[in-house]
Order: structure tokens, then C-alpha cells, then sequence
């Protein structure tokens, strides 16, 4: 026995002589009225202990749905530059997965109930989209199904005229809720982000929660967009919040299928055996040989690898997982507990593919492997708007800005100091406490021996402020800050205490507060120079090659209209000819 799909999207004909062989029956496509059946009773059944204002929207729902999906697929066709536009049932399916998330507590009202129906909508259909004339026509379609099922309009069920974000994150009970407060999100996701820094182990994020980057869809996804745009470190903090354990493959000179697959072996081992949720985070860049994406298109459409297991190993799955299997009212078979296996890997792995849509390949790909389509939720990263670049450039200001002042306070510091100053601190035989303990912080900053005696030699040169001025902040080691954070934390370490001992002392207790601060301010700041730097040059060359493909497309621009011109004179030629053709000869006799 053996299924298939009709040929295209990445299927290949079968020859007749095949289909000779079997006994063939052939599925058609429902028609209209049996989806609107299907999907009808689903949501009916669900909304049946509603308010009867919820209940009464249910039929209309389900239309508007079908009509959406029916305007999206005669419009929304694939193209070489877009070809990923194909959509099918499993697309409706996806809204209905998100409208029986519903809540009779939380969506008590019609208004409440499109609220969802617009979220779902738009991250199924509108997410996939690449551009904004496409995404305005989808509005536009959302509107009118609103207007001819429910005689409202986009605005009136989405004042903030843009798709409401629905989660269920931050719900105690694990609720899926209207989330309109996006400050309250983009606060707990922060805070989310603060605990998942904290973990051991982790590659550290710092991100910018734009609106744009909080609204991302859940289960198998394709994240496609450039290097840079956030896929990967969006997926992580994602991961983390639905808490999610994050697997990636760690690539290497000789890696190839054997290895692969031995790393799959490990996630299954996590998601099968130990029952650990877990989203498997793999990018085109892993993509080693193609057979890969093979193996991925596969776990994405039946959720498992074939031939994955020897006897051994399945011997000793088996082994761990019989208890549970038995436990669950099945005979402990070998062919029981693998099935036991893929089910609970199935319901336990999200894969999140991260996939740059620039050249030949992505297009390739998408048609020889169509469960990257077909089997998970598409969302394509367009350019960061405009206010996603104002909220980086702010967050980078404000910490230059902070950088400036305390440069500005080192300054301040240091010109309240004289020599007369220096030579009142020089003058103790014995210095009080306070100003010994200022005086041993500056001898640490300056990498010299922390001592009274150091102190004083130094406090005797006259270029000793000069050090001070010229002192290179920039590269202040860790161990030089953790030692100076011991006085820094005293609370007698305050320059207005040390000030009623000594002045000098004051500046210079000033000084080492400001290099403190400059010190850790400039771990944040430099590697934001740095990959800045970096990446300007890579928009200077992204510029440089895409004014190149401009040139050339400009070129095959002139040649395709020197061509036409000369298809149309050829044309127009023998339209000549045949009127010539057809008009009458008499031969004179």
C-alpha cells in the first residue's frame, strides 16, 4: 500500500507502467461545502459553552475564513521570486488550531472573537508575504470579509490599525489572551531575556524588542530573511520563554551525514526518551550536503528519520522506555516503543529553520522539498522599520551619551586637582583611612603596587595628573574591576566623605568611581562598535554587489527591448508578407 500527491511542488511523475502494478484510488479535493462542514462542526463544538453573542459568529467565521483562503490562493501565486506562495488546507487548519485556543472568558464578545480570528489570519497568510503591496492587499481582503460577514471594518475591530498579538506566555493559567499592552511585553520579554543571560551555558543576547520582533508565530517555523535580521537570536529567546530547551548542531571541517544523524540520534534521545521539549534550530549555512534538508523534509512530514536506530541502540531504547509504554496500555513490541518514540518526539520538537531567501538555492530547495512549506508556519523578515532602527540608534546614543558623561565627570575630577592638592596628600606620614584606601584604588587602576609608599613616589612625579588625564580607560582588565568594585562598594568609599578629610583625595575618589564606570559601560559599548564597523563594511560591499546586479539587470532591460523591437519589426514583416500574400495576381494574357 502507498500514497502520493499529485505530481509538482517537489513530487515527480510516475511512469503508467508503475501504476499498473496497484490498484489506484484517487482522492479528490473536498469541495466548498464539505470544508465549510468540516471546519463548521470543529469550531461549533468549540464555542458551544460561549456567550450567545460568540456562538452566533460561528458559521460566519468559518466563511470568512474559507472565502480569505480562496482570495489568497488565486491571487497569491508562486512566482521565481516567490515561491513559497503556495497554500492548501493545512493553512485553514492552522487558523482553526488558533480559534480553538479560544477562552470563554477571554473572548466573551464578538468583538474579542475577531480579534483572534484577524491574529490567526494574519500570521498564517499575511506573515508569508514578502512585501508591503502584498500585505496591503491582504488587509484590504481581511476588510472586506469583515465588512460583508460581520458589517465592520479592520479599524473597528483593530483600533491600533495593525494585527493584535494573541500568546499565552504570560498567562498564569496558560490562557492564549490578547496581549494589547505592548510595553507589558516587551518588558517580560526583557526580563525573560535577563533570566536566559543568566543561564549557564548560554550564548549571551542583546536585543532590541521592536514591535516587529515580537510578533512571531509558534510550532514548526520558517524564518526566512538575511544574515543579521534576528532569526536566530529571536528563536532562542522564544524557545526560552515557552521553555523550550534550544539544540543546534555544532558544524566542523569533516562534518557530514554520519555525523548528522548521530546528532540527531541525541535529539530524539531528548525529545523521545527524556519527554524534554525542545526546538531544533537549524540554519542553511548547516546545510553540509543537501541530504540534510532531505532528512528535515522528512521529520517535518512524518516526524521521523528512517533507518535511524541499529538493533542495539533500539534495544536499548526499548529497554528505557518499556516501563512507560507498559504504563500507558501497550504491549512494550520493539515496533510499539519506536512508535511510542516518534509520537513523543513528534509532540515535544519544534524545528525552526532559519533560511536566506538571496539566490538560486532557497527557490530549489522550496520545490524539491515541500514539507518546508507544507508543514510549517512561514514568516518572512522584511527590513527593519523605521521604528526598529530608531529604538537600536537610541539604546547606542544613550549609551554613548552615558560614555560622554562620565568622561565628562573624569574631566571635572581631575581639573579640581592642583599640585598644591597633591603635596597636602604627600605630606602624611600616616594618611587617614580614607584617603589611604582612595590612594590604593588609583595605585590598582594605574596596574602599580597598592601601597602607601608606591603612592607617594608617585604623587612626587609632575606629570602624576597627566597620567591621570592621558590614562589609557579603554583597557582596564576584569581583574582590575573586580578588585576596584571591593573599595567602590564600601560605603565610605563616597567622595563627599573622603572630601571632609581631604579635597585632593575627593578628585581623586571621583576619578576612580568615573574609570569604574567607564570601564564596564565599555564592554557594552565596544562590541557594538565593533560589529557596527562590521557591519558597514558588509553593507558597503551588499551595496557595491546590488548597484553590480543593477547594472547588469539594466543591461538585459536594453537587450530584452532591443530584442522586442526586433521581434516586432519581424513580426510587422511578415504581417507584410502575408498581406502580399493574399492580394490577387492576374498575368496579362
Amino acid at each position: 500500500m502507498a500514497a502520493m500527491g499529485p505530481p509538482g511542488g517537489g513530487r515527480n511523475v510516475i511512469t503508467d507502467r508503475l501504476l499498473t502494478k496497484f490498484n489506484v484510488i484517487n482522492m479528490t479535493f473536498p469541495t466548498e461545502k464539505q470544508i465549510i462542514r468540516i471546519y463548521g462542526t470543529m469550531l461549533n463544538q468549540q464555542l458551544s459553552e460561549f456567550h450567545a453573542e460568540v456562538k452566533g459568529i460561528s458559521n460566519d467565521i468559518t466563511l470568512a475564513s474559507i472565502k480569505l483562503y480562496n482570495h489568497v490562493i488565486r491571487k497569491m501565486l508562486p512566482t521565481p521570486t516567490k515561491m513559497h506562495y503556495l497554500f492548501n488546507l493545512r493553512d485553514i487548519s492552522k487558523v482553526f488550531q488558533g480559534l480553538l485556543r479560544s477562552h470563554k472568558d477571554y473572548q466573551y464578545s464578538r468583538q474579542t472573537f475577531l480579534r483572534l480570528w484577524v491574529h490567526e489570519s494574519f500570521r498564517v497568510f499575511c506573515d508569508r508575504l514578502i512585501d508591503e503591496k502584498d500585505r496591503e492587499w491582504f488587509v484590504t481582503q481581511l476588510n472586506d470579509q469583515l465588512g460583508k460577514h460581520f458589517e465592520l471594518t479592520f479599524y473597528n475591530v483593530c483600533p491600533e490599525k495593525r494585527c493584535p498579538i494573541f500568546g499565552s506566555f504570560m498567562n498564569a493559567w496558560n490562557i492564549y489572551e490578547d496581549l494589547p499592552d505592548i510595553g507589558a511585553v516587551r518588558r517580560y520579554m526583557e526580563e525573560q531575556m535577563d533570566e536566559y543571560n543568566a543561564s549557564r551555558s548560554v550564548v549571551r543576547l542583546d536585543l532590541i524588542l521592536f514591535r516587529d520582533a515580537i510578533e512571531h508565530p509558534h510550532g514548526n517555523i520558517l524564518l526566512v530573511g538575511i544574515g543579521g535580521s534576528g532569526r536566530q537570536s529571536l528563536s532562542r529567546i522564544g524557545s526560552y520563554m515557552c521553555d523550550l530547551s534550544t539544540y543546534q548542531v555544532a558544524i566542523t571541517a569533516q562534518y557530514r551525514i554520519p555525523e548528522f544523524r548521530e546528532d540527531l540520534k541525541t535529539l530524539y534521545s531528548m525529545t523521545g526518551v527524556e519527554n524534554k521539549p525542545t526546538s531544533f534550530l537549524f540554519n542553511d549555512t548547516q546545510v553540509v550536503e543537501e541530504q540534510f534538508l532531505e532528512i528535515v523534509n522528512n521529520m517535518l512530514s512524518t516526524g521521523e528519520v528512517a533507518n535511524l536506530y541499529k538493533s542495539d541502540e533500539m534495544e536499548d531504547i526499548k529497554n528505557r522506555l518499556s516501563k512507560e509504554v507498559t504504563k500507558a496500555g501497550k504491549t512494550p513490541t520493539t515496533e510499539t516503543v519506536y512508535c511510542f518514540l516518534i509520537e513523543r518526539a513528534r509532540a515535544n520538537m519544534h524545528l525552526i529553520l532559519c533560511m536566506s531567501p538571496i539566490g538560486d538555492a532557497f527557490r530549489n530547495r522550496l520545490r524539491q522539498y515541500p514539507s518546508l512549506i507544507n508543514c510549517t508556519t512561514i514568516d518572512w523578515f522584511l527590513e527593519w522599520p523605521r521604528e526598529a532602527l530608531l529604538e537600536v540608534g537610541n539604546k547606542f546614543l544613550m549609551n554613548l551619551n552615558l560614555t560622554l558623561t562620565i568622561t565628562g565627570e573624569n574631566k571635572v575630577a581631575l581639573e579640581a586637582l592642583s599640585k598644591k592638592d597633591l603635596a597636602e596628600i604627600k605630606s602624611f606620614t600616616h594618611p587617614p583611612p580614607k584617603v589611604e584606601m582612595v590612594m590604593e584604588a588609583v595605585m590598582i587602576l594605574k596596574n602599580s603596587e597598592p601601597t602607601w609608599g608606591e603612592a607617594k613616589r608617585q604623587l612626587s612625579d609632575v606629570n602624576f595628573i597627566n597620567t591621570l588625564r592621558d590614562f589609557d580607560k579603554d583597557h582596564i582588565s576584569d581583574r582590575v574591576l573586580r578588585t576596584i568594585a571591593k573599595y567602590t562598594s564600601n560605603p565610605e568609599f563616597d567622595p563627599i566623605k573622603v572630601g571632609a578629610v581631604s579635597v585632593a583625595a575627593k578628585s581623586l575618589c571621583m576619578w576612580v568611581i568615573a574609570m569604574e564606570k567607564y570601564g564596564k559601560l565599555y564592554r557594552i559599548v565596544a562590541p557594538k562598535r565593533e560589529r557596527l564597523q562590521i557591519a558597514l563594511e558588509s553593507l558597503k560591499q551588499k551595496e557595491m554587489a546590488l548597484e553590480e546586479t543593477m547594472q547588469q539587470l539594466q543591461n538585459l532591460h536594453e537587450q530584452l527591448e532591443r530584442l522586442q523591437r526586433m521581434y516586432d519589426a519581424k513580426m510587422k514583416e511578415k504581417e507584410d508578407l502575408i498581406k502580399l500574400a493574399s492580394i490577387p495576381m492576374f498575368l496579362a494574357l
